[in-house]
């Protein structure tokens, strides 16, 4: 079977139209996790997009960087256990593409606040 450039072109463009272009994306999100608990975060997993993030012992008033791809509308899930095995199971904020997102996340005891810094 043989194949013109204009139907390897055509084919090609419908791969592209049937997943959304998303190869081609450059949305990208960046958050920042700052423990601004009184204890140490032994563990943290962050979702967003689909994307699972793990991050492990993070002391107080430490940070870690996360970037993520937007793939779509999303919310922030956060699981955090504390060094004293109490946890914190948070849903909040919201990502979507068509934009660079950079927030930070204020993780607490009984909280986490999310702090947009720039959309472009």
């Amino acid at each position: 079977m043989y194949l013109s450039n204009n139907n390897i072109f055509i084919i090609i463009s419908f791969i592209f139209y049937l997943t959304g272009c998303s190869l081609l994306s450059s949305d990208t999100g960046k958050l920042v996790i700052i423990n601004k608990s009184d204890y140490n975060i032994a563990s943290c997993e962050v979702k967003v997009c689909n994307q699972i993030f793990k991050i492990n012992n993070l002391s107080r008033d430490k940070s870690h960087l996360i970037d993520f791809k937007i793939k779509g509308d999303s919310s922030f899930e956060f699981k955090i256990i504390f060094e004293d095995q109490t946890k914190l199971e948070i849903k909040d904020g919201y990502v979507t593409t068509g934009v660079n997102y950079k927030a930070k996340a204020l993780i607490n005891k009984d909280s986490i606040e999310l702090k947009d810094i720039e959309f472009n």
